[in-house]
């Protein structure tokens, strides 16, 4: 008997990570990982569109989001920001690396992926808001 399933957790664990997954992100929280009792430990948790429980990412995970999504602002990663922006949405292949150590000893973690045959996003570039946009050139001040 897997004694894992005992362990109870609101995040996407380790265990429940049997095949690759592609998700699309719906939108980022930060999360006190703390200890109770502990200081204030944040986290940057990664909601999903699909039906999964978030992921609390780590440094390299974040890192990888950034470099797929095209954006180191996790606010940008928003799905309702991004359709707003005319941004495309963000998917990631979420997966089990068993490679990852931890204090010297292999543990196996979760890792991100870009989707296969999907290239990085370019910089997101915010368009102009409203104001800006409905200015013309008979208002400019010069």
């Amino acid at each position: 008997m897997d004694i894992n399933k005992y362990r109870k957790s609101k995040y996407l664990k380790k265990e429940e990570v049997t095949k690759p997954i592609l998700v699309t992100i719906h939108h980022c929280e930060e999360h006190d990982a703390a200890q109770s009792g502990q200081a204030e430990d944040l986290k940057c948790v990664v909601f999903f569109k699909e039906d999964y429980k978030p992921y609390m990412a780590n440094w390299t995970a974040l890192q990888e989001i950034h470099q797929i999504a095209g954006d180191g602002d996790a606010e940008h990663w928003d799905y309702a920001w991004r359709i707003d922006h005319k941004l495309p949405e963000i998917k990631i292949v979420v997966y089990l690396n068993k490679d990852v150590t931890f204090g010297g000893k292999k543990v196996g973690g979760i890792m991100v992926r870009a989707p296969r045959n999907q290239a990085p996003q370019q910089e997101a570039v915010v368009p102009p808001d409203e104001f800006d946009a409905a200015m013309n050139e008979d208002e400019a001040p010069f």
